[in-house]
């Protein structure tokens, strides 16, 4: 259960850096433009199962922890996380519908205990 979890973005792309007839949102799965906020996403995707420290994230990218947080919310229109917090619940949700787990069980095993 590994998949990646596509979360449309809150604002539309700007017109400046998309052709015309691009779709209005976007899914955060695909390239944002920014490498910085990119590897953020795909760490987001991989490891929302495990513990994710905003700053430890920031000083491997080489960025001041605020300086991170604006970065992708300038990109995504959204918050680290609240984005977590979709892509938790997205594989929650999956788990509930899908699985004989106990909701206990469904917390662990998305990073939410």
């Amino acid at each position: 259960m590994q998949g990646r979890i596509n979360i449309p973005l809150s604002r539309p792309p700007s017109p400046r850096r998309y052709s015309e007839g691009a779709a209005t949102q976007r899914d955060l799965a695909s390239d944002v433009g920014d490498s910085r906020v990119q590897t953020v996403l795909d760490r987001l995707n991989t490891d929302f199962n495990k513990p994710i420290r905003i700053p430890a994230l920031a000083r491997e990218l080489g960025l001041s922890t605020s300086r991170m947080q604006h970065l992708f919310n300038s990109v995504t229109g959204q918050s680290i996380k609240a984005v977590l917090k979709q892509i938790r619940l997205s594989h929650a949700l999956r788990l509930v519908a899908s699985s004989q787990f106990s909701i206990k069980e469904i917390c662990f095993a998305v990073g939410y205990c």
